[in-house]
This record gives C-alpha cells, structure tokens and sequence, in this order.
C-alpha cells in the first residue's frame, strides 16, 4: 500500500503533452517529467525521503540535465551508512571516468537516493517506505537501474512493485529465494535481480558445520518469519536432520514482533539437551533482544548471522552495557556469528585506507561495504552497455550487459578509471571481459547470475568495536586467527567450505557421453524402437561414497555447440597434454570442444559441496569441457599398462577405443588436459532417413572385439562413454 498523501510529489503542468509511460515524457521532455494518471506530463519535484542527489543541485533545475543518465539508489539511511558511504566513493570515482562535465558520450550522470528508514520524518513503516520510493523512482521518475535496497524481504516488496520496469542491484539482500537456483537465465531473458554477493543459500552449510565440529547434538533454532530468516532456517534445520537423524527444536516470530522473542528463546531452551541457540533476523532491534535475553543463558552458545556483523549492533551492545566489563565479556564469549569473505587484495586494501577516510566508517566492520562500491559500478556498467547496445527503456538490455562481465578467458580488469576504458571498450563492441571488483571476482554464473563466494566464522573483539574471524580449523573462542574484520550487513554472503570438513565432499567423478556420429559431425541418434531423435548428452557427476551426495552437470550436445578441437587437427595430440602419457604424442581420431552457448543443466546437491567441489562446479560451467576419441595404444602409458594386466586383453593394441574427455579444471593453470577413459564403446548403426539409429542386434564393442581403425573416421556410430574416476587425482 502507498502513503500517496504523505509522500506524494508535487506536480506543475508544462507544455500539454499526451502520454502513456514516464519514459515518453523523459523522452519529450527530459528527466524530472512524469506522465500522470490524466495522461499528460508534468514536471515534478522530489518526494522528502528522495531529495538526495548526486549532482547535490539537481533539483533545483532538472532541465539543466537533460539528457542525463540516471541511477537510482535505495538505503536505510541509518543502517547502511557504511554501503552510502562506499557507494559515494564509487560514483565519485564514475565520474572522475568522463571528461568536460559530461560522463558518456557528451550526457551526464546522474544519482537519485531514496531513504526508506522506519519512521524517517513520517509514520511509513520500513514496508510503506521502500514501496513508497520505489513507486517514485520507477513509475514517478523513470529510474530504470537501482542500487539496493540492501536487505531480502525490502528487494522482494522494490522488485515485485517495479514488475519487470527497472534493474535492481543489491550488494546485500541475498536470500535464495529472490533468485532461485531452478531459474535459468539467458542473453534473451536475462534476470532483472543481480547481487554483488552470493546467496545465502550456503551460509546455513557454514552454521550446519561448525555445529558439527562443536560436536552438539541438540541445537534450538529460532527465526524471522522472512524470506531470510525463513530461508537460512530451514535450511540449516534440513541439514542437521539428514546429517544426524536429530531434528533441530525450530520456532519463529512474527516481523517487528520484538516482545515475542524472549518468550520464544525461553521455551527453547526448557528444552532437555540444548547446547546451542541460532538466531537469525535481519533487524538490529531483534538481535539486540536475543543477547540481552540469552544473558540468562550465558553458558549456552548464540549462533547469529551476517545480519549482526555490523557496527550498528555494536553500538547497541554498548549502549545497553554501559561499560559493565563483565556483561561485555559474557557476550564476547558467547555469540559467534557468519558473514560473507572479502579478499585480502591490494585493491581491497586500497578501497579500505580509502574509505576509512571517510568520517564516521569503520570500513573492515562494514560486510557489505565493498560489495556496494561494486554494485555501484555495475549499474553505470548496465547503463552504457544499453545505451551502445539496445533498444531504449529496454530493461533486459540493461541486465544483457551484465551478462558480459565474466569472461574468465580475458585479463582481469578491475572498476577503475583505467579498467573502466578497458571495459567500455569491450563492452560497447559487444564483446566480454573479465571484471575483478573490490569484494572479490564477479564470476557469474551464466545459467543462475550467481556469485559463488565464502563465507567466514566470526566473533566480537573484547572491546565491543570491531569483529574478528575465528580460525576456521580450530573454531573455538580461544583460538583465532589473525583478524581479517569483518561487518556491515543486511542479508547474507554466499557460503563456501571455508577451511572445515564440508556437508558435501566428492570424492569421485562419473562422467558419461552419448552421442550420434557421422563422417566428422555430431549427429542426432535414437536406440532401437525410439519413435524420435535425441541429442547428444555430456553428464558429469561430482558424488561421494560416504554421503550419497551427488552434484549433476549435464550438457546437451549437438552440431551446434561444438566446435571441432584444434588439438585434434593432425591426427596426433601432444603426450604432454594428456593425464598418464609418457610419449611425445599419441594417435587419435577427432575431438570437440562444447562453446559456451553450452550451458549445462545443474541439479542435485552441488550447493551443499565444500569450497573445493565448487570450484571445480563453477570452472565447469565458465570451461566447458571437451570430448575425443583415440585408439588405445601403448602410448596411453598409464591407462594400458592397468588394462593389460587384465584377462582377455593381451591383443588390444589398436582394436580398443579410448575416449578422452578434457577440462581445465584440474590442470592448476587453466590449460585444458585430456584425460583417457577406457569404457568407450562404439556401436555400429544402421540409417533411416539419415538419422542414426542404434540396431542392438549389430552392437559391437571395440574393447573386445577387432574393429579395423580405418573404418572409423567415415562410419555411422553411436558412441558411449562411461566411467568413474577419483575426484582429486582425475582418471590415474
């Protein structure tokens, strides 16, 4: 519901012009014009929660703009002081990319920022507010990329309201359930949700680990009724009950019920058997409420989130201590909490020095403050990528830009006024790069728009003004590590194994490739009695023995999105490039490489593996990964000395098929290594209606059977290849 008549913007009539949008007045008019319900434009002026801008005189004359990009931002003004801060610094330092007053192309730019604090000169509740500015910014004012709001459920209310008219970027608001992993996006339907952090999916795993290490067993969780507290509770209360059979004692409350929560702490822990309460809200009043109750409780642990890593609840733990040294220490020593990892870079430390110049900001106790700077950068990325590129008031035009910045083939290029002519370069001539920004790489995932980032353990220091991480192998209060300080947040960073033993650790790889063949193309195939043609498929599963775990990626293949593997061109691949090749070179017959219009299909429990599995997941997806075939000889060293000791094999030289699937993901230096796998079948085919169809009754099996090499490079084939083979020493 809008407070239309609290914060309604004043409007005067200009030149009658009919209109249907506020992009038309914009157009007609410039920016500071709307279209109002009576279908002309008006000049308007700001709503009191939307006077700050950046130039600081634009409202005093909109039309001195004219022309102008324009950005939005959206913050409790309160609350995220650190992320208005960062994002200053950020859009100063845009600006300081242009030249003669203007920013691109001879046009200036332009921020408006909205505050949506609870009760700022009002009565809007925080709710009211962010519908209040959102509704100004987008349908008002035309705004069509928006920095925040920062946390999940003020993103969800923003993103619903702008129904698909603006770009939202949030450095912050990270619960799963704003993107959900099951969306997959494209070029042609980007998503008009981004984050500069990852999702909080994984920070429940983080919880869920050092829980176990702790080795408690009965554990009481209480949590918001939000789309954030909801999602990191559930999650963490799914985890402990399939890893131990023991399901957590699990209540809610009500948003901005803060009288309930010492009810609901209180029943927890009459309990029998509670070692622990975990606590998640993303409202300052409420964690405040949680230690002052579990001060009763001073021996049981509180597990908090990344939503209390931030010097606002600092300064209310102090007020509320008032100095009493043994009050502090009983809390220093019994709240532990999460928080999103930020790199320890020269290019973060120099956003640090930078920002602690600032007045008021302690930016090592600031989460989130980094990733705001980033965000920032990445809404003027959105903006001159459309305005080179697309169609006007095109928003997913905006969001195809953003697609372009995770190309980890190209050099690292940073946000800065170098970088910035290195990626305007690229981007306004369509083509990709590789951004590092200050809170680490922006490597999006090109299926899901995610992040994959870590997530760190973190305590009080002694003195109540800062934080400190917890040494990850030795997590107890006593122990920690050298301070790498962490801060300010609204929601969640993504998770990570961060040095513990992981929910999900693979320990093998099973990878299986079908496809039709014929002459040197990838052809459509259908088994025996298929009534229609299947493409190729490429699945590789990442599973543990121990857990049952499985984490499945499983690409399509066709003529389409392969490319032939230069490699192969000679009929001969270097020894050097191949796992268990002790020659100069071996034999072998043709090889693709997947492009990346490959995307592969991700399902399964890939976002429950620890820091290794994902990163083996998301070189996967950013370097897909490649197929051959060769004959088996003795120069597949390794392979052949394991498979002649085997009955039945005395004769296989030059009879075998050997399928050779490559990646970059376990060479240690980017470069992709080929290596052999021996269950690789080929089975002859009959044709109809030049399709490639398998006849069972002709199936022939090159491991054991002769099958001339001359006869494969222009035969019909289907070829299957299965095998499984450790994860950490691929395939020896």
């Amino acid at each position: 519901m809008f407070f239309l008549l609290q914060a309604c913007a004043l409007f005067s009539k200009i030149e009658p012009s009919t209109c249907e949008t506020t992009s038309d007045c914009v157009d007609a008019f410039g920016i500071g014009n709307t279209c109002q319900s009576d279908g002309y434009c008006s000049v308007i002026e700001p709503i009191s929660r939307c006077t700050t801008t950046n130039p600081a005189d634009f409202w005093d004359d909109p039309s001195a703009y004219e022309g102008a990009f324009v950005i939005g931002q959206m913050f409790d003004f309160t609350a995220d002081a650190s992320k208005l801060a960062a994002s200053e610094l950020a859009f100063n330092d845009i600006l300081e990319t242009g030249s003669n007053g203007a920013w691109l192309n001879g046009r200036k730019l332009v921020r408006i920022t909205c505050n949506y604090e609870n009760n700022a000169g009002d009565t809007l509740t925080e709710k009211d507010a962010v519908e209040t500015v959102t509704d100004f910014l987008v349908n008002t004012m035309g705004v069509e990329v928006i920095v925040g709001p920062a946390g999940s459920q003020d993103s969800l209310y923003a993103t619903n309201l702008s129904d698909g008219k603006a770009l939202f970027i949030s450095p912050s608001a990270t619960a799963q359930s704003i993107k959900p992993l099951t969306n997959t996006y494209t070029d042609e339907e980007p998503g008009l949700f981004w984050r500069t952090t990852g999702s909080d999916t994984l920070q429940s795993i983080r919880l869920a680990n050092y829980v176990q290490e702790q080795g408690w067993d009965t554990i009481g969780i209480l949590y918001q009724e939000s789309i954030y507290g909801s999602g990191i509770g559930t999650a963490l209360r799914d985890l402990r009950e399939s890893e131990t059979g023991i399901s957590p004692i699990t209540s809610t409350f009500e948003v901005n019920n803060l009288s309930s929560i010492a009810g609901k702490i209180n029943t927890l822990m009459n309990e029998d058997g509670i070692e622990a309460i975990v606590f998640i809200s993303d409202n300052t009043s409420d964690i405040l409420e949680a230690i002052k109750v579990m001060q009763v409780y001073a021996t049981t642990p509180l597990l908090l989130t990344d939503s209390a890593a931030k010097t606002e609840l600092l300064d209310a733990i102090r007020e509320y201590t008032g100095g009493d040294t043994d009050l502090e220490a009983s809390i220093v020593n019994q709240v532990k909490g999460t928080k999103p990892t930020v790199p320890d870079t020269s290019q973060y430390r120099e956003f640090v020095n930078r920002l602690n110049n600032v007045d008021g900001i302690d930016a090592d106790s600031s989460a989130f403050a980094a990733h705001t700077y980033d965000a920032t950068w990445l809404g003027v990325t959105a903006l001159m990528y459309a305005d080179a590129n697309e169609e006007p008031h095109d928003i997913q035009g905006l969001a195809r830009g953003l697609r372009k910045i995770s190309d980890t083939e190209q050099p690292e290029v940073s946000f800065s006024q170098t970088g910035w002519n290195q990626i305007k370069e690229a981007l306004t001539s369509k083509e990709s790069v590789n951004v590092i920004g200050v809170s680490g790489d922006l490597n999006y995932d090109d299926g899901t728009e995610e992040l994959t980032t870590g997530v760190d353990l973190w305590k009080f220091l002694e003195n109540l003004l800062s934080f400190e991480i917890i040494d990850e192998t030795t997590p107890t209060p006593e122990d920690t590590s050298d301070t790498e300080d962490t801060g300010d947040t609204e929601d969640t960073g993504d998770t990570g194994d961060t040095g513990e033993a992981p929910v999900f650790a693979p320990d093998s790889l099973s990878i299986s490739i079908h496809h039709g063949y014929n002459g040197t193309q990838i052809t459509p195939y259908a088994h025996s009695g298929q009534p229609f043609a299947g493409l190729g498929e490429l699945t590789i599963t990442m599973l543990s023995s121990t857990t049952s775990h499985e984490c499945y990626l499983k690409w399509t293949i066709s003529s389409s999105n392969t490319n032939a593997d230069s490699n192969f061109a000679n009929g001969r691949l270097y020894g050097s490039q191949i796992d268990g090749v002790s020659s100069t070179g071996v034999d072998v017959w043709f090889g693709y490489i997947l492009d990346q219009t490959a995307t592969p299909a991700v399902s399964g429990d890939c976002y429950l593996m620890g820091q290794q599995g994902l990163d083996v997941l998301a070189d996967l997806q950013n370097n897909p990964p490649g197929f051959g075939y060769a004959p088996l000889t003795q120069d597949f060293t390794d392979l052949y000395a394991k498979l002649s000791a085997a009955t039945n094999w005395s004769f296989m030289e030059d009879k075998a098929l050997v399928g050779l699937i490559s990646f970059t993901a376990f060479s240690g230096n980017g470069t992709q290594v080929y290596y052999p796998v021996n269950q690789s079948y080929l089975y002859r085919v009959s044709s109809t209606n030049n399709m490639a169809a398998w006849d069972s009754t002709q199936t022939r099996e090159p491991q054991n059977t002769a099958y001339p090499i001359t006869n494969l490079n222009n035969a019909q084939g289907y070829y299957s290849s299965v095998t499984t083979v450790p994860f950490t020493t691929p395939f020896q």
